[in-house]
């Protein structure tokens, strides 16, 4: 797996404790079910679970249950009226 963070990403990270973990949250409904990549910051409790990467002293955790598009995960920063937050594209949505 190839892991792409970008230069903001990267030092929003540093500046919330340089680590973070990528997991997949399930929104059950009566009609449809519903995955999608969350990002937390900190280590995962369940670290066996996770695959663990180094890139410019952060430390992300990737959950092995992540299937990826052309094996490429990518982590970026958005702003939005002032909000910070990190998403993650590249996610096969099964």
């Amino acid at each position: 797996m190839k892991l792409e963070v970008d230069r903001a990403a990267i030092e929003y990270i540093k500046e919330k404790g340089a680590v973070i973990s990528v997991d997949l949250y399930t929104s059950k409904s009566c009609c449809i079910t519903i995955t999608e990549p969350v990002v937390t910051f900190g280590k995962p409790e369940l670290t066996q679970q996770f695959n663990e990467y180094t890139i410019d002293d952060i430390k992300i955790y990737v959950s092995k249950f992540i299937h990826l598009r052309d094996d490429i995960m990518s982590i970026k920063l958005n702003k939005f009226l002032g909000i910070k937050n990190i998403s993650v594209s590249g996610v096969k949505m099964l």
